[in-house]
């Protein structure tokens, strides 16, 4: 794949992401790289379980939509302020 193919799937993804119906993409700043590592220490997850729990947290989010039983395991701590989804409850 040359890099220019690249480039132009990346910006295709990138708009859909933003059209995405509820989705809100949310920029990593210093305040929010600190809850990360904070979170990324606390519960060992891995670096993007980590970003993901952190920038909701930052972000005050409501809920976050996953398909993952580990992430659910470790981020126990933080369900008090923020509901976790797993598909898999859901979707057969």
């Amino acid at each position: 794949m040359t890099s220019r193919r690249r480039t132009e799937e990346g910006i295709t993804a990138q708009t859909a992401l933003r059209s995405f119906p509820h989705l809100t993409v949310a920029a990593l700043d210093f305040d929010t790289a600190v809850e990360v590592a904070h979170i990324r220490g606390a519960t060992k997850l891995k670096m993007s379980d980590a970003i993901v729990l952190g920038t909701a947290i930052a972000h005050q989010t409501e809920a976050i939509v996953h398909g993952d039983d580990e992430r659910v395991t470790k981020a126990t701590p933080y369900t008090a302020t923020l509901r976790l989804v797993n598909l898999g409850d859901h979707c057969p």
